[in-house]
């Protein structure tokens, strides 16, 4: 466990006791069930899911300006809109080089 600047050293203690991976990894050396071979399966797929994480976050299209508006509410609002139209209008005001203010994004 990484420290937190807040923490004093018995409440570091207290939360370490109570990390789910050492307690399972206690339980499963009790019962005899913690092998090297299944720890090290265990390592190898974390790490797989890990890279498949980090390469699907770096690979991720960057989102556009407008995107901001997105999934905000489940249902549009006069507020949200008048928000989006304000924004679009602000991007614009830079010439919108990269075509940033869709006809979506546009009200």
């Amino acid at each position: 466990m990484i420290p937190h600047a807040t923490a004093t050293p018995t409440s570091l203690e207290d939360w370490a006791a109570k990390d789910p991976i050492s307690r399972l990894v206690g339980l499963l050396e009790r019962k005899g069930l913690l092998t090297d071979e299944l720890q090290q399966q265990v390592k190898d797929k974390a790490d797989t899911v890990a890279s498949q994480m980090r390469r699907g976050c770096t690979t991720m299209p960057e989102p556009q300006p407008m995107d901001i508006f997105k999934h905000v509410y489940s249902t549009p609002n006069s507020w949200l809109e008048r928000q989006q139209d304000h924004y679009a209008r602000y991007l614009a005001s830079f010439g919108d080089p990269a075509g940033a203010v869709s006809e979506e994004g546009a009200r």
